[in-house]
């Protein structure tokens, strides 16, 4: 019987394939964020119109669309802040050249991306596009293993949650911004 034979990821071609995933990656925080200005832009224009409207049905249709409104833009900077992390992280390993490095950030990004998706719900056109950069991540993670410590992978579970909980602290920290305003 014969067995089939593993074939071995050029270091390169890894490298290339992360490079490809962190353009991904800033083209989707790009749209983000051009997302999130337009929703503060609407929240703005409709609190205007709070100010003037004088019908109580037309105020508290208002009301509430601003209310909705800063919660998706509170869940949208969360995505903003934990992508930019994830960014950092793979530019730091792509110019350092951290061979070993490149797996486990991979897998990172995988897992925060999976769970940002999870929370994104309501945002369905940025559930599609995370589901696809996790994909990739895990792919890139999958690919690379060989290079990489196992003591690396883990600690990126924990590494996960760490951006998460910062990307979360940061989004409620500018809405308090956001709304004092």
């Amino acid at each position: 019987m014969l067995f089939a034979r593993r074939k071995r990821v050029d270091p390169k071609e890894l490298r290339q394939n992360l490079a490809r995933l962190l353009i991904d990656l800033k083209q989707f925080l790009r749209w983000v964020s051009l997302s999130r200005r337009r929703l503060e832009e609407r929240v703005r224009r409709y609190e205007e119109r709070l100010v003037i409207t004088e019908n109580p049905n037309l105020r508290a249709s208002y009301a509430q669309e601003i209310t909705s409104l800063k919660s998706l833009i509170i869940r949208l900077t969360q995505i903003e802040v934990a992508v930019e992390m994830l960014v950092l992280r793979i530019e730091t390993v792509l110019t350092a050249k951290l061979l070993s490095y490149i797996s486990p950030v991979a897998k990172l990004a995988a897992e925060v991306l999976r769970e940002l998706r999870e929370g994104a719900e309501e945002l369905s056109e940025f559930t599609v596009v995370l589901d696809d950069l996790a994909q990739n991540a895990a792919e890139i993670s999958s690919r690379g293993m060989y290079l990489s410590n196992d003591e690396l992978f883990v600690s990126a579970s924990g590494e996960a949650k760490k951006i998460l909980e910062m990307a979360r602290k940061a989004a409620e920290a500018k809405a308090e911004g956001v709304i004092s305003q």
